[in-house]
């Protein structure tokens, strides 16, 4: 606990290398405030919805993985289980680094869905069978799926959203992983 609050400590400072943001026009603000009825709008827009509920799954799936998978390994007498965290955040950041710039050329609902179902194989894989070899060939899946899925869930949101709404729709995808 001591050391992550020297780390936070330490990065207060990066705080002040920010530059000054430009300053916005009152008449800007103006335009730029949600209505009600914007937000109501945007609320009851399904695709919105149903984009945050898949977020809140797969932040959950997550906090469990999180949680039960060192009591997993030890009931399954292996040395390390932090290996299956440490294979899927490499994968994770990997598949994010290398194909970026491609989840904007492919049908990003239909390659979504397919990381959805490609974590829940991980998690009915893992469920089913064990071994050190399928313990780590599932970190590898996890770390595929959700490395696709959530680059793919925010800009799904940021297209679907209203230009008005886009700030405050990636706020409340955000507020998913809280609820996760």
């Amino acid at each position: 606990l001591i050391c992550f609050g020297l780390l936070l400590f330490l990065g207060t400072f990066l705080v002040f290398f920010l530059e000054k943001p430009d300053k916005v026009s009152d008449s800007e603000k103006e335009k730029a405030k949600i209505t009600k009825k914007e937000l109501i709008h945007n609320i009851l827009d399904i695709n919105i919805i149903f984009l945050f509920v898949i977020s809140l799954f797969i932040f959950t799936a997550f906090a469990a993985t999180f949680f039960y998978i060192k009591g997993y390994g030890i009931k399954h007498n292996m040395i390390n289980p932090g290996w299956f965290f440490t294979i899927s955040i490499f994968m994770e950041i990997g598949v994010r680094i290398f194909f970026n710039s491609y989840f904007d050329k492919v049908n990003k609902i239909s390659f979504l869905g397919f990381s959805m179902l490609l974590m829940a194989v991980s998690y009915f894989t893992l469920a089913m069978f064990f071994n050190w070899i399928m313990f780590l060939f599932v970190a590898v899946l996890f770390g595929l799926g959700i490395g696709v899925a959530m680059p793919l869930i925010n800009s799904l949101v940021f297209d679907f959203s209203e230009p008005k709404l886009r700030g405050f729709n990636s706020n409340i995808g955000v507020e998913m992983f809280q609820g996760g």
